[in-house]
């Protein structure tokens, strides 16, 4: 079985890639991961924003795999935390 990692970032191109990858690949043959990487700011001072933008992605992902019932999904969030002035970045893979 072949394995496909499709990135989603929840823009406009998003349901153009899943049904491009359907047209692709039978259903039979693959199984794809969603992968999407939420940025966040350090700055965030309450654990909720945190909380909030990770569910809201994982939400989405969810509703793009509805979109390939007919497929083995399985879902991946990249949480990234960024402090852009001075470039620190941790990436936790969740």
């Amino acid at each position: 079985m072949k394995k496909v990692l499709l990135p989603v970032d929840g823009s406009c191109y998003t349901t153009k890639i899943l049904e491009r990858a359907k047209s692709l690949f039978d259903s039979k043959e693959v199984q794809i991961t969603l992968l999407t990487v939420v940025n966040t700011p350090m700055h965030y001072k309450y654990d909720f924003e945190y909380k909030n933008a990770l569910h809201h992605s994982q939400k989405n992902l969810e509703n793009y795999a509805e979109m390939l019932s007919a497929y083995q999904v399985s879902t991946s969030v990249v949480y990234q935390l960024c402090d852009l002035p001075s470039r620190i970045t941790l990436t936790v893979f969740l």
